[in-house]
């Protein structure tokens, strides 16, 4: 294990604005995996990572579901939390025919009710099963229950729903700049995931740096040693509390910063 880790999310961070890998930071970090171990942070699903993973070639754990679900080199489960089927079941009959868009998946599924170009970048379904719309779900606990909606009445309602329904574990969080609302666990978070990783080592490293760019990242960001926070990152709150890349995601901001850090 080296001694220095390279934590990193990927929308707005590792992949341009248009979610593509640019070449030179791939062959940068391919060379640089050799002596710093370098872990993705990611609120999509793993397989969404993999062809990342596999370009860079790295075998190092990471992280899907903002935390939800941490993997180990070989793409074993090191930590998993789900939501209860039940559960959102019961908020799958609430949303039904009064939102324009659900999505629901767990391990090789995708439920689906409506059509939404963006969501299908951070969720394809391409290659998953997809249960039809009155049929049954799986059995299995899922990862992701969201949906959209711009009546806020909605959101308040299912959030007030988890709140005494879930035992204070579930809450409802909206997504920034999109109309979208995703259930996610209280006890999960890109933060909790750097710390599960931290205690399945023998020894923590000796330097961790992180870089991100949006609220969900915070969490980790704090933990680290050496923050970044991308220069065209939107919450301004956010900027204030990490320095600033010197170039944003979209002028190779993190090849850069690398560059700077000599790594």
């Amino acid at each position: 294990m080296n001694e220095t880790w390279l934590v990193l999310d990927v929308d707005g961070t590792l992949l341009d604005p248009k979610g593509i890998l640019e070449e030179n930071l791939a062959r940068y970090l391919r060379e640089l995996r050799q002596r710093v171990e370098i872990v993705l942070m990611t609120g999509r699903p793993p397989r969404n990572l993999a062809p990342i993973v596999e370009t860079i070639g790295l075998r190092s754990p990471h992280v899907a579901y903002n935390g939800q679900l941490i993997l180990d080199a070989n793409d074993r489960p090191l930590v998993e939390k789900r939501f209860p089927m039940a559960l959102m079941k019961e908020l799958l009959s609430r949303l039904s025919g009064r939102v324009p868009l659900i999505h629901l998946e767990g391990s090789g599924w995708v439920y689906r009710e409506g059509s939404d170009a963006p969501l299908e970048r951070y969720f394809p379904k391409e290659g998953m099963k997809s249960p039809d719309k009155g049929g049954s779900l799986p059995g299995e606990d899922p990862w992701v229950f969201l949906f959209a909606t711009s009546d806020t009445s909605i959101p308040a309602e299912i959030a007030s729903f988890l709140e005494y329904s879930s035992n204070l574990i579930l809450g409802l969080r909206s997504w920034n700049g999109l109309p979208y609302h995703e259930v996610y666990r209280k006890d999960a978070d890109k933060g909790t995931a750097l710390c599960a990783l931290m205690e399945a080592l023998p020894h923590r490293p000796s330097r961790i740096i992180g870089v991100g760019d949006s609220t969900n990242d915070e969490a980790f960001l704090r933990l680290v040693d050496e923050p970044y926070l991308m220069r065209n990152a939107r919450n301004g709150e956010l900027r204030k509390k990490f320095p600033l890349t010197r170039r944003g995601n979209d002028e190779g901001g993190l090849l850069d910063l690398l560059s700077e850090l000599c790594l």
